[in-house]
């Protein structure tokens, strides 16, 4: 997929849907696929084009039930206007995708966003029990995500060395230049939501670097990013780890700064 016109949110008070897409959703799912299409446009990221809206909330926006909705959604995931990011024990993360159909002639007025990765099958969605209005307040907070991009950087306490403003900047390049195969800002606040601390910069860079070179036989882009972070981020813990112990090693300290040294690794 190249780049999407789909869909844009502006200001936040009108949606813009494609023609071309509308028309395609209207013919293949029918007037239901058309009101779920569009209230997942309603949730989506102006720029990524992704939402993850509950089904518990689509069915309350369209007044059906979420057997329905799951079965809509897999009529839009059929007809390729909508792949979908599945993960055990998350909610789904719907990405919305150019219409394989051609574009009507004035639909050039959306803003240009960008494609989405390989739909994996895992399990089915996970239903909040937030409010509908919770739920777009969310993911009105992830759709800044690349807007403070290099805050995850300065408000955290990091096991490892300040990263220059040029490898956050390079970092976000290569998150920009992904986002067709993986959503690696979502990776990386999912990454720091769960050890504290963001990963080094350049470290998912050089991995990025690597991605590009064998991603023919990648097969699923967000599974080889994660594993591949946790292992060499493990590896940079450790070796950090190492040095320390080493010049504690070779310094002569007194018995106070010892005990510092015990109570802040404690801690």
């Amino acid at each position: 997929m190249g780049n999407i016109d789909i869909r844009d949110l502006r200001d936040g008070k009108f949606l813009w849907i494609d023609k071309a897409a509308l028309n395609l959703v209207s013919a293949k799912a029918g007037n239901r696929g058309v009101a779920v299409y569009s209230w997942l446009c309603y949730y989506a990221n102006a720029k990524n084009q992704n939402c993850f809206p509950s089904l518990r909330t689509l069915a309350n926006h369209c007044n059906v039930s979420r057997r329905t909705i799951m079965r809509t959604i897999k009529v839009l995931e059929r007809i390729e206007i909508v792949s979908i990011e599945r993960k055990k024990g998350k909610p789904n993360v719907y990405k919305l995708l150019n219409s394989p159909v051609d574009k009507s002639s004035d639909t050039d007025v959306t803003g240009v966003t960008h494609g989405t990765g390989v739909v994996t099958a895992v399990s089915p969605p996970l239903v909040s029990s937030v409010s509908p209005e919770q739920e777009l307040n969310d993911q009105k907070e992830t759709n800044k995500t690349d807007v403070c991009f290099s805050d995850l950087w300065i408000s955290s306490s990091l096991p490892y060395g300040n990263p220059s403003k040029e490898q956050v900047a390079e970092l976000a390049s290569w998150c920009e230049r992904l986002l067709s195969e993986v959503n690696l800002y979502r990776l990386l606040m999912e990454y720091r939501t769960d050890k504290g601390f963001p990963p080094k910069p350049e470290v998912v860079i050089a991995l990025c670097k690597q991605f590009m070179q064998g991603k023919a036989k990648v097969k699923n882009a967000w599974g080889w990013f994660k594993k591949a972070i946790d292992g060499q981020m493990r590896q940079v813990l450790m070796d950090i780890r190492l040095r320390e112990h080493e010049k504690l090693k070779k310094e002569p300290a007194s018995i106070g700064h010892l005990l510092s040294q015990i109570a802040a690794r404690r801690e």
